[in-house]
């Protein structure tokens, strides 16, 4: 924890967070002032934006359209 600079996801671990910003991040997160968000991502998702990745990383692609791929992709899960 204080090597890396993180805060552990587990509760049994109560270091003391020795930077400014991870003391206060665990703070907030004591608080309970955070804001939910999508932990797993779709089953296709690695499979899709991947196979977009690949084209560009082998510049069969450019981000103009990486972009466009992975923004439809999402706008097909919602």
């Amino acid at each position: 924890m204080n090597t890396c600079n993180v805060i552990p996801a587990f509760n049994n671990i109560t270091l003391p967070a020795k930077d400014p910003m991870s003391a206060d991040l665990k703070q907030h997160l004591t608080d309970g002032n955070i804001v939910k968000f999508m932990v797993t991502l779709p089953s296709d998702h690695w499979s899709k934006t991947g196979a977009s990745m690949q084209k560009y990383l082998s510049d069969n692609s450019d981000r103009a359209t990486l972009i466009k791929e992975i923004m439809e992709y999402w706008k097909s899960v919602q």
